[in-house]
């Protein structure tokens, strides 16, 4: 069937390429800070709670991604021909829009909020004030929030660099044919690139949580299943075994010298 791009979906459309990319920023930042709070004050307590309201906290995280993502949502709407979505404000405030939601929101503002974190749980982990297993969450989150920045840095400096040169540099049409070639040449390559992050999650959690290897298959390793009858077999062969050994013992004792110089003493 044909997509129809009415007023509801141009809006939840919208709100799902605005809110998905601001919530995995904010995902990244709640590790990262729940990690730092719980390595600075040391307390089983704090772990505690935060498990127990983890609900709570997730609920949290999808509202504040709502409050900050409504704002863009509900300035778009569905075409009369239904071919498209259309913006219903200047093109002085989309352009803003296009700076605060898609290259500072998902991207800028949290680098700029992880480094703090980072730094810290960096030094502690090099003097090794860590133990076991707060050293695995330290090591994994810092593992996760890296692979997040380094695998969406490519496509987001593409955003920015974008912006900027539109701002600052004046282009003619043919330099213009020739960057919109290079954007749409680059634009889903970096993309793709970024969505690496995602198999990143559990690679890094399968390779570094020494924890969970420990429950995982190993290959070739097969539980043997021993009957009774083949455990009555093993017993009754090691007794044979060590009737075996006590008679050798017996017949080397018998026929060495010290037997025949205690016989005839």
């Amino acid at each position: 069937g044909i997509h129809v791009h009415s007023t509801p979906n141009c809006r939840l459309l919208m709100y799902t390429l605005h809110g998905n990319k601001i919530l995995q920023a904010m995902l990244v930042l709640f590790l990262l800070y729940y990690n730092w709070i719980a390595g600075y004050f040391k307390t089983y307590r704090f772990e505690v709670i935060t498990t127990k309201f983890y609900p709570l906290v997730i609920l949290g995280l999808l509202l504040l991604e709502l409050i900050i993502t409504i704002h863009p949502a509900m300035r778009v709407k569905g075409h009369e021909s239904g071919k498209y979505c259309d913006y219903t404000s200047s093109n002085e405030v989309n352009h803003l829009d296009q700076w605060f939601y898609t290259i500072l929101l998902p991207y800028w503002f949290p680098v700029v909020f992880a480094v703090p974190p980072s730094i810290y749980m960096v030094l502690k982990y090099k003097e090794a004030d860590f133990i076991e297993p707060r050293k695995t969450q330290v090591r994994l989150t810092l593992a996760i929030a890296a692979a997040f920045f380094l695998t969406y840095l490519l496509y987001y400096l593409l955003l920015l660099s974008r912006e900027l040169e539109a701002l600052t540099v004046s282009r003619t049409e043919w330099q213009h044919l020739l960057g919109q070639s290079v954007w749409y040449i680059t634009q889903p390559m970096f993309a793709l690139i970024g969505h690496a992050w995602h198999i990143c999650v559990p690679a890094l959690t399968l390779v570094l949580d020494k924890e969970l290897n420990k429950h995982l298959p190993r290959k070739g390793e097969k539980k043997k299943e021993i009957k009774l009858d083949d455990q009555v077999n093993q017993v009754n062969g090691r007794v044979e075994e060590k009737d075996a050994e006590v008679d050798l013992e017996n017949q080397q004792y018998n026929s060495s010298p010290a037997t025949t110089v205690v016989c005839i003493g």
